[in-house]
């Protein structure tokens, strides 16, 4: 639309912002609405990110705005001989910031000291062409668009040198838009913020925007809008949840998308859908094993937490959703290991993990059912079970039940011997402790194993028989690896049975008969490493 004339429209439009400047406290509890309309909409206070600040929403252009563009350049009545031929020829403003080489300042426009060149042409212009008067803003926006020029004074605005111009200048722009009757919705197209998407909400123009829709809420109050009624407009609920859920993990971003976030889920509670609901309208019911790489999964979880407050006679929990959409418990548990390997991941799986093992415990599910459920069973000791991320979270489990239940109290070492032989046990636990991710575990179950063996009923005999060490050859015994764990447990045997006349030498010699063969085997072994206090004791 073209200005009738400049100086009036200036001075209305100071009138106008020194009118609609407002100040706004900031709300401290995101989750409560502040300011609705019929569409639901919520006036919201972000933290900056590009600048976007959590008072952007509600200062709208400062009062100084357009009024004061006009002396910002220090424009006179002179003009060179070549602009002056341009302008008796007729020539527009368009073409003078092409003659004075401006269309190729994008970088440095407002600090090019031409720029008052062709303010003063404007000026002159005006005044020979009263008819088709123009502005610099409308002269700026017919080479560099609505979008070009916005984003040249934003980074303006980053500039201590032409921050005030740059302010002063989007006053005048956006009025300009105002003037022509453009929505806000209009406006974010015309930014072209609805194509944005993941850079969403780094994009400097966002606050661009949000000054205008300030502006146009102050002058159309019974259609006014809000920026996340907007971004569900153009999104949608799923794209937008999963932009939201991308810039949480960014710092620069990461404080206006949680709140964005917790709008949006309170906009959604308003038409009361069920946790459930908002799963599958999150397309999260076909993510499977990757649920927890999608982005907009924080926002069902906020969003569950959110509806158990305002029904907490639903009693709704994420497991219950998962569930729902028949996730598995071996899907469950998989899933969550690696999620919890994972930092962005990490609290959202500990979360469920706990509902899960919560629902386990109250339904008294024995540590052996959760061992054959995870099917930690069809292990063969290749695969080493104590390796097994599944393995540590059944004996996160079998601890936990053990705590509840002191009554049912067993050993996990207990299961382990219900489905692999000692021998393999004690394989498992000597190639874990090799294993830094793995080696308290390892000596953990060591001494675990031993205690088992004598609650039992099993000797020494019996376990190194069940060690297969009596097929061992006299030079070659005390080369096998599942020795110290047999002379371990003699030892406690011993220990807990002083009157049974029963100890190492006594098995070694119903194992080898010859006094010989086992003496020269002792001494063989006491000038081993390690061996030195099992041969001392034997002997």
């Amino acid at each position: 639309m073209r200005l009738q004339s400049l100086t009036l429209i200036l001075h209305v439009v100071a009138s106008f912002l020194v009118a609609s400047s407002v100040a706004g406290k900031s709300n401290n509890q995101p989750w409560v609405r502040t300011t609705t309309d019929s569409h639901h909409t919520f006036t919201s206070r972000f933290l900056r990110a590009h600048k976007f600040t959590e008072t952007t929403e509600e200062r709208g252009i400062t009062p100084s705005g357009v009024e004061a563009l006009a002396s910002t350049f220090k424009s006179t009545t002179y003009l060179d001989d070549e602009l002056k031929a341009l302008l008796d020829s007729g020539k527009t403003a368009d073409d003078a910031l092409k003659v004075l080489a401006l269309d190729k300042a994008v970088d440095d426009l407002l600090s090019n000291p031409k720029l008052e060149q062709l303010t003063s042409y404007v000026k002159h212009f005006n005044e020979q062409n009263p008819t088709k008067q123009t502005t610099l803003i409308a002269t700026l926006t017919a080479h560099f668009g609505d979008e070009g020029l916005a984003k040249i004074i934003e980074k303006a605005k980053q500039v201590q040198g032409t921050e005030a111009t740059a302010n002063r200048m989007q006053a005048e722009q956006l009025q300009g838009w105002l003037g022509e009757g453009k929505s806000a919705d209009d406006v974010f197209k015309l930014l072209k913020l609805n194509e944005a998407s993941e850079n969403l909400l780094s994009n400097s123009l966002l606050e661009t925007w949000t000054s205008y829709m300030k502006l146009f809420n102050k002058q159309y109050p019974k259609k006014r809008t809000s920026l996340i009624s907007t971004l569900m407009a153009n999104y949608g609920n799923k794209d937008l949840a999963e932009i939201l859920g991308r810039a949480t993990h960014v710092d620069e971003t990461s404080a206006l998308a949680n709140r964005l976030e917790t709008e949006q889920v309170y906009l959604w509670l308003e038409e009361k859908p069920t946790p459930n609901e908002i799963f599958k309208m999150l397309e999260l019911n076909t993510a499977r094993y990757t649920l927890f790489d999608k982005p907009q999964v924080n926002s069902w979880m906020k969003y569950t937490v959110a509806y158990n407050s305002k029904f907490p006679k639903a009693k709704a929990t994420f497991l219950s959703s998962l569930e729902h959409f028949k996730y598995t418990d071996e899907e469950l548990i998989s899933m969550l290991i690696a999620a919890k390997n994972v930092p962005r991941t990490e609290a959202i799986a500990k979360r469920i993990q706990s509902e899960q093992t919560l629902q386990w415990l109250n339904a008294e599910k024995q540590p052996d059912d959760i061992f054959k459920l995870l099917k930690l069973n069809n292990l063969n000791e290749k695969e080493n079970l104590l390796q097994n991320p599944l393995f540590g979270a059944w004996l996160k489990y079998t601890d936990d039940f053990n705590t509840k239940y002191p009554r049912l109290y067993d050993l996990p070492m207990s299961t382990m011997l219900g489905y692999f032989s000692s021998e393999s046990v004690a394989k498992m636990i000597l190639e874990a402790s090799k294993n830094p991710s793995t080696k308290r575990i390892a000596k953990r179950l060591d001494t675990e194993l031993v205690e088992q063996w004598f609650k039992n009923g099993r000797t020494p005999t019996s376990v190194f028989t069940q060690l297969k060490l009596n097929q061992r050859k006299a030079d070659d015994l005390f080369d096998s690896p599942l020795l110290p764990t047999w002379l371990q447990f003699a030892y406690y045997f011993v220990e807990k049975n002083p009157d049974e006349k029963l100890s190492v030498i006594t098995v070694l010699k119903n194992q080898f008969k010859d006094d010989a063969v086992l003496s020269k085997m002792l001494l063989d072994a006491f000038k081993k490493k390690g061996y030195e206090r099992s041969c001392a004791s034997a002997t």
